[in-house]
């Protein structure tokens, strides 16, 4: 299934978007690493990292720099539309373009990452790029997102993606030509309760001592 989603109709839903527990942020990396793994803010989503396009690799870039060799991802940037005001990103994703100082690559590319577990993708922000897909293989969902703007550089918008990404092991941004992604969105896991194995087991021994009772009965 693919589907296509300009800026206007997903900023309208980022203004109610859908809560959410962990987040890509990037922030702990430098200007200029190579990301090869990512782990969500809260620590509970983890992902490995790849990219193809220019020298196939996925650098930080810090959008607070001054001077890059890519001006039109220094920050603020500005919500096309207004909508949602002006955004300080800090670092942001992008696929690599040289071996020399951060750039995007021209050209484009993607940016893949797959899960340590499967995840509740609910959205991301995309940077200067005029629209990027997003696929994913574990559920064969994929769907195109739009900065509806002849030039979006130094342009930014939220999307928010549904249902479309649910319980999914993997996730690849396909770029049409230079941009970048941060801000990437997961519903928080659900965790176990530590006492819930013990409450099975205790389950499972009480359904045992009742089906021996009535063999004896």
């Amino acid at each position: 299934m693919n589907k296509l989603i300009s800026l206007t109709a997903a900023a309208l839903v980022a203004t109610t978007a859908t809560a959410f527990g962990s987040v890509f942020t990037f922030e702990n990396f430098s200007h200029g690493d190579n990301v090869t793994s990512v782990t969500s803010d809260d620590g509970l989503v983890t992902a490995t990292v790849s990219a193809t396009g220019g020298i196939n690799q996925a650098w930080a870039f810090d959008s607070n720099q001054n001077n890059t060799w890519d001006y039109d991802l220094e920050g603020p940037f500005q919500h096309y539309g207004g909508i949602l005001g002006d955004l300080d990103a800090g670092n942001i994703l992008i696929i690599q373009e040289h071996h020399l100082l951060p750039d995007d690559n021209a050209g484009g590319g993607t940016l893949t990452f797959v899960f340590e577990k499967a995840v509740d993708f609910l959205g991301f922000n995309l940077f200067d790029d005029a629209d990027v897909t997003v696929t994913s293989t574990s559920n064969s969902n994929s769907a195109t997102f739009t900065l509806p703007v002849p030039n979006a550089d130094g342009k930014y918008g939220v999307f928010d993606t549904g249902s479309l990404f649910l319980g999914v092991t993997d996730l690849t941004f396909s770029l049409n030509h230079s941009g970048a992604i941060d801000g990437l969105r997961f519903a928080a896991p659900v965790p176990v309760p530590a006492a819930l194995p013990l409450l099975l087991t205790g389950v499972g021994g009480l359904t045992l001592i009742g089906r021996r009772r009535r063999k004896a009965a």
